[in-house]
């Protein structure tokens, strides 16, 4: 596997040098140093305080200061123009969304309740820290859609509501505030299980952990224990079920107004509690409370869930660094041995539980096990599909040896996210190739015959991967070539049957389907890696026939939840021809295609498509495609 890389500029201006960051060396004010409104110091010689040490170290601290000044005031600006914007959402091209859109809904309100985390230097848990801290200092829109005194309550009170409720129902003669209570509690059961039964399934259809590994009971035991997640799957819950209940005529806005309203408020809170949270850890230190740092693991990458399920664009980078520079820090100061530390860590939650291998590698996992184990397996997999838009090597490669690789892995990505191991290693490894040319071109020292070497290796273990995979049955894409056919497996309303497709993908030929997509879309990738943006290229013309294929044979439309990176690799570099066939995908999907990311997806490669005629291939690739819409997107 080729090593990691990271790309700085060592030709770039010496603010980025000293900040470690990729410098494009535009003057007299580069793009890095434009966009963050600091001073951009461009010269021949070496400037004084660059000494190495208290000059340079104090200078750093100038730099880090002016950094967060400037956010401030973007901030602020983007208050102020908040306050200005007609409340009529739009879509990405100007135009007026319907009504029923909610996910419009849902970016004002995250705008208001998430606006201080963007723009914001994450290098240690410390900066995740300060910058969630931001995101609840004063500002009024913070507070949720009760009284202030209600959200203090709420932060107060222990998510696990069951207990609320039977502690108020034993005691006699309740009084009307004790009767609210009971209520609210009882919502917020409700809303729990609906996340449970619907939400994380939708999320994760390919996760049914076995009997021998203890179930998915973890899962009601995070929501009673970590208040952060308790609030943001609160909130996810409200937002799924605002999303079906656009899709039903007639009525109801009563019931869409107070679904809002609640998530808007979980959101505020979930916030709030992670914000305590990491205090809580950052005045202990990490290697003082591994139960705490878990805890506020497990709210940090539930917000990136979020923040991927209700499409919002501007703040996954912050969740991702926080979660991946607090991980690397729990696995340094707890592991037990240089070996297998991330599994030390596992075994010291719970030492009697990993005592006994029931085989193949499955365990009685605790629940604080299981969620770790969970937990881990996500931000693997958002670090390696965020670095091919992020041009750069996935941050935690690290930690694919212990945990990916090998005939018995720790972990098995395809009971997570549907893509197996192999697969993600390889897409990691043209992440990383994808970055090791880009900084050797940037040094004027690119070799094409290098390139086309090293691409080679994982292209030839690529099809291999593919012809040792299960025949699949391919339908013939013209059974996609009707609406009213596509139509038919819409989820215009909630309906538990349509949920269950998703077993089908448990199945060895769905399992072979869905490798087989990733495993091409990968192939397509590397290509462009290698040659660049190339639609009429022979190969990868040839690829995407092969997944336009593959998409036709998904058992439902709801499918396509778990392949948003293979569809927006193969849609952006579709024919014009092929354009109708990705639409018809996402249309089919019904009202839940607003709920997660594909919806970016396609907006990504419908950019691409209105760009054909200027994608020059020495300059557009599969990250600068996800960069199209003026934002980096994380298609998960």
């Amino acid at each position: 596997m080729a090593s990691s890389v990271m790309v700085r500029s060592s030709r770039g201006c010496w603010t980025c040098r000293l900040r470690r960051k990729k410098c494009d060396e535009r003057k007299p004010v580069c793009s890095e140093c434009g966009t963050l409104e600091i001073t951009c110091h461009f010269s021949d010689a070496k400037p004084d305080w660059l000494d190495g040490g208290d000059q340079e170290k104090q200078k750093a601290q100038e730099l880090k200061q002016m950094v967060k000044d400037q956010a401030t005031k973007r901030r602020e600006r983007k208050w102020a123009q908040l306050e200005d914007t007609s409340t009529m959402p739009t879509t990405a091209d100007g135009r007026p969304s319907p009504p029923q859109q909610p996910s419009m809904d849902v970016d004002r309100t995250l705008s208001k309740g998430m606006a201080n985390l963007m723009d914001l230097e994450i290098t240690s848990a410390e900066d995740y820290r300060q910058s969630v801290a931001g995101s609840s200092s004063g500002r009024s829109s913070m507070t949720p859609a009760t009284s202030g005194s209600d959200a203090t309550s709420y932060l107060d009170q222990p998510p696990s509501t069951a207990d609320r409720t039977v502690s108020r129902s034993q005691s006699s003669g309740q009084s009307d505030s004790d009767s609210d209570g009971d209520d609210e509690a009882e919502r917020e059961m409700g809303q729990a299980m609906l996340y449970i039964d619907y939400v994380f399934p939708f999320l994760s259809p390919f996760y049914r952990p076995q009997l021998s590994e203890s179930g998915r009971g973890w899962l009601l035991v995070l929501l009673m224990k970590n208040k952060a997640l308790f609030h943001t799957a609160l909130g996810l819950a409200s937002y799924f079920v605002a999303i079906v209940m656009a899709g039903w005529e007639g009525g109801h806005e009563d019931c869409k107004a107070h679904i809002w309203g609640e998530l808007q408020k979980q959101q505020a809170l979930g916030i709030r509690a992670l914000q305590r949270d990491l205090e809580r850890v950052n005045g202990r230190g990490v290697a003082r409370s591994l139960r705490s740092s878990v805890r506020c693991l497990e709210g940090i990458v539930q917000a990136l869930y979020f923040e991927v399920a209700v499409a919002n664009t501007q703040n996954w980078q912050v969740h991702l660094e926080g979660a991946s520079v607090l991980f690397e820090q729990i696995v340094r100061a707890h592991a037990r041995g240089a070996e297998r530390p991330w599994f030390s860590v596992l075994v010291s939650m719970c030492p009697a539980a990993v005592a006994k291998d029931l085989g193949h590698g499955r365990h009685p996992w605790v629940p604080s096990q299981a969620a770790f184990r969970f937990m881990t397996a996500s931000l693997l997999w958002n670090d390696v599909i965020a670095s091919t838009a992020l041009e750069r090597a996935p941050s935690l490669q690290q930690f694919h040896a212990e945990l990916l690789e090998g005939p018995d892995p720790v972990l098995r990505t395809e009971e997570f996210v549907g893509c197996p191991n192999w697969v993600v290693l390889l897409i990691s490894e043209i992440a990383t190739l994808d970055a090791w040319k880009k900084e050797m071109k940037a040094a004027g020292l690119c070799s094409m015959a290098d390139l086309v070497q090293r691409a080679a290796s994982i292209e030839q273990r690529l099809r291999l991967g593919i012809a040792q995979l299960d025949p699949i049955p391919i339908a013939c894409p013209a059974s996609f070539n009707s609406t009213d056919q596509l139509t038919d497996h819409s989820f215009a309303a909630l309906g538990v049957e349509a949920l269950h497709d998703f077993d089908k993908l448990r199945t060895t030929p769905s399992h072979a389907l869905s490798t087989s997509i990733w495993a091409h879309a990968a192939l397509i990738y590397l290509r462009v890696v290698i040659s660049g943006l190339q639609p009429c290229q022979p190969e990868i013309r040839a690829g995407v026939a092969d997944i336009v294929a593959l998409f036709g044979a998904l058992p439902s439309p709801l499918c396509l939840r778990t392949l948003v990176w293979p569809y927006a690799v193969a849609g952006c570099l579709a024919t014009p021809d092929q354009e109708d066939f990705f639409r018809r995908l996402v249309d089919a999907m019904g009202v839940l295609q607003i709920f997660g990311a594909v919806k970016e997806a396609l907006s990504v490669m419908s950019t691409v498509w209105q760009h054909r005629s200027c994608t020059n291939p020495d300059t557009w690739d599969i990250a600068a495609c996800f960069k199209v819409l003026g934002h980096t997107s994380l298609l998960v």
